[in-house]
């Protein structure tokens, strides 16, 4: 089988054709066999009504029967048909005239009744039926037709011959006309099946080799769609398409890594200034001692970020398969809770969560508390003293609603579409958490509400407070 789809198309086109051209051959052939039949015997049955007809008339003008057959029979005249009269014990009485032609020839012997080709004709008569039979005689087919009739007192058998030779010659003239046509037809929609599915696949190879020239550095680069509405242009969208998310992929990654390469930069930096600062000269053991703690912090921080970095790379992989557990989402946000209420306490805060529901989640309890630990942690760094936090959970049309309320400054609003941007910071948007991450806290958590078939997102925001609403699927 070629390789070339184009050229299997031509082939698949052509075979079909010839499926359907022999078929219609076949059929043809058969419809003309009969049609052809079908009109001998009609001639056939008109010979033999006029001849009976003429008999009828020569007898009710005063001839005897005999006589009437024998007259009539030699004024016969039916192109390419004759009339045999028998008499009784199938005696041949008359015949009608006709020139030495085929059908002469074909049936010379009739004078012998006995020996006659087509005595199977007499065998199968019945009297007031009519038969038709076709029978060999001379080399030749001869189709007959063959029935009685009565004069008087006296009954006769008359028999129509007509060869088939001119129908059996316009039949092998078909054939041998769709023998030559139909592969000549072939050949002719082989190369036009071939020439118009190149000029149909023109587009596509042209788009191939546009796109064996796209890579990364060019993937702003796209197809071009000719507005002809057909497939090829249907093709052509979606493959810019791709493109296009492709190209804000690789927008992302790169920005990703400029990112993590700039937040990685300065605590690494930090690190070697501090350590070239503390051994430059003799240092007295406190000295040591605070320069071991800088070092420490600023590991501490480093180490956040590449955590950070790195969870954030598995989710977006999707190589972090979850493993879910049934845990009670209420129960996760009392822990949650009851773990950062010194810390708001310490900033004069008040945290307030009073569960009412009872809400059965699956997914990594472990994940969900990140998620909650974030967003308390931000709503304790960006309250004034004296503000409060709130929580609330909600169950409605099975699923688990987590509203985390402060009454902090607000985020400015050209900050708003961005706070789950990663590494996004603003002077007062609430990107880092109180750990002193690099701004991925809130990338993280909206990332694992989407792990987890929820939602997590900014509900509202201005000068009074904020409020994030986190959604999760329930289970019964």
């Amino acid at each position: 089988m070629p390789r070339s789809v184009r050229t299997r198309l031509a082939l698949w086109h052509t075979l079909v054709l010839a499926l359907v051209l022999v078929t219609f051959t076949v059929a043809a052939w058969i419809f003309l066999q009969r049609l052809t039949e079908e009109r001998i015997d009609r001639s056939l049955a008109d010979a033999v009504t006029a001849f009976r007809q003429a008999v009828l008339a020569e007898v009710r003008a005063n001839r005897s029967a005999d006589d009437a057959v024998q007259d009539v029979a030699r004024e016969f005249r039916f192109s390419g048909r004759r009339v045999l009269v028998y008499g009784g014990h199938h005696s041949l009485l008359a015949i009608s005239d006709s020139t030495r032609d085929a059908l002469t020839r074909a049936i010379s012997a009739i004078d012998d009744a006995d020996d006659s080709p087509i005595h199977p004709l007499f065998a199968s008569l019945t009297p007031g039926r009519s038969t038709y039979a076709t029978v060999s005689a001379g080399g030749q087919q001869v189709r007959g037709y063959a029935t009685s009739f009565t004069v008087g007192d006296q009954s006769f058998t008359i028999v129509a011959l007509a060869t088939r030779k001119w129908e059996q010659a316009f039949l092998t003239s078909f054939l041998e006309a769709t023998a030559i046509s139909i592969p000549l037809a072939l050949v002719l929609a082989g190369l036009g099946g071939y020439f118009l599915a190149r000029r149909s696949f023109a587009a596509v190879v042209d788009m191939g080799r546009r796109a064996s020239s796209i890579d990364s550095d060019s993937l702003d680069a796209r197809l071009a769609v000719r507005n002809t509405g057909d497939e090829m242009d249907e093709l052509a969208t979606v493959f810019n398409d791709m493109l296009g998310r492709l190209e804000r992929s690789f927008v992302m990654q790169r920005q990703f890594m400029a990112d993590a390469s700039h937040e990685l930069r300065t605590p690494l930096a930090s690190l070697r200034a501090e350590a070239s600062v503390t051994l430059s000269s003799p240092r007295t053991t406190q000295e040591y001692e605070r320069s071991l703690e800088q070092v420490r912090d600023d590991a501490r921080r480093l180490s956040v970020t590449v955590d950070d970095l790195f969870t954030l790379a598995r989710l977006d992989a999707d190589e972090h398969i979850l493993q879910p557990a049934r845990f009670y989402l209420e129960e996760l946000l009392m822990d949650c809770v009851a773990r950062i209420r010194p810390l708001a306490l310490d900033r004069g805060l008040t945290l307030d969560f009073h569960p009412g529901v009872e809400a059965p989640c699956a997914g990594e309890p472990e994940l969900v508390d990140r998620i909650v630990t974030n967003l308390l942690d931000n709503a304790i760094k960006y309250t004034p003293a004296g503000g409060a936090v709130r929580v609330e959970l909600e169950t409605a049309d099975g699923r688990h609603l987590v509203r985390v309320t402060d009454t902090g400054t607000g985020i400015p609003e050209d900050a708003r579409p961005h706070v789950f941007d990663r590494f996004y910071r603003a002077d007062a948007a609430r990107t880092r958490s109180l750990s002193g991450g690099a701004g991925l806290g809130l990338s993280i958590a909206w990332r694992i509400a989407r792990a987890h078939g929820g939602s997590l997102e900014l509900t509202s925001s201005g000068p009074h407070g904020t409020v994030f609403t986190l959604v999760l699927p329930g289970v019964p």
